[in-house]
């Protein structure tokens, strides 16, 4: 399904739903700076995948959309706890989320976690531990660590950096530079988007950690108003639409 196709299979989709619903609602959808997936350009402009899905979501379940970011997650995350924001659209799936978020029936997409590392680093697969042990990896402070990284952080020198706008050039800085020996993440396009952005992708190798993808969901908050009516909706709408996780990515693919 190209991109073309997604657009049209969300708005047109003939399934009439939800005839109860008159006049739109605005959901207050909380995003941090996490290009190519939901990220603010220099301009003012709100895009990314996960912003052009969502929107087009919202928009089948009778929703308006409020765009409030980027925030730094920590932030983001405290927002949804109280209620004053309603939707995470780009989430996993924490346990210790579960007492202020509700998870739909179904991912949209499955991130694969890596590391990035130079481009003349020798490694060419990560296998076990043994493959990168002691190396130095940074990370955004704050945020989710892979269970494969979690579980065998020890054998690591992790260093978890504060969030900023201008995080993930940093990373690729440093990387480029050799001040450190990777970077981590839970998505294999970030990084790369934000090389290919300053023209240093050559210098650079992606390597997919040896654990399965994770799934990413719409999360929506437990505190807010109708936190569950707005599930139930999402629920039948993505029922009925027939998107998979080669449909997102090729939303992804639109943004480099």
């Amino acid at each position: 399904m190209n991109y073309k196709k997604i657009v049209i299979a969300l708005i047109f989709c003939n399934c009439i739903l939800f005839s109860s619903i008159i006049y739109p609602e605005t959901l207050k959808v909380g995003f941090f700076q996490h290009p190519p997936h939901h990220y603010k350009t220099k301009v003012g402009e709100i895009r990314g995948a996960t912003v052009t899905y969502f929107n087009l979501m919202a928009k089948k379940m009778g929703y308006d959309v409020e765009w409030i970011g980027p925030l730094p997650f920590s932030r983001l995350l405290s927002m949804l706890k109280e209620g004053k924001l309603d939707i995470y659209p780009h989430s996993l799936h924490n346990p210790n989320w579960d007492k202020f978020l509700y998870y739909p029936k179904k991912p949209y997409y499955h991130a694969q976690p890596i590391l990035v590392v130079h481009k003349n680093n020798p490694i060419r697969q990560i296998n076990s531990i043994d493959d990168i042990k002691n190396f130095r990896i940074n990370w955004v402070d704050k945020a989710p660590i892979s269970p494969f990284i979690q579980k065998n952080k020890t054998a690591l020198n992790i260093e978890l950096i504060p969030f900023s706008v201008s995080i993930w050039e940093q990373f690729i800085l440093k990387i480029v530079h050799k001040r450190i020996d990777s970077i981590h993440d839970l998505n294999a396009f970030s990084l790369l988007f934000e090389a290919k952005r300053l023209g240093l992708h050559k210098e650079i190798k992606i390597l997919k950690l040896p654990e399965p993808p994770i799934n990413i969901f719409v999360a929506i908050s437990k505190k807010t108003a109708h936190g569950k009516q707005i599930m139930e909706k999402y629920n039948e709408i993505q029922a009925i639409i027939p998107l998979k996780n080669e449909d997102y990515l090729e939303l992804l693919d639109k943004e480099f």
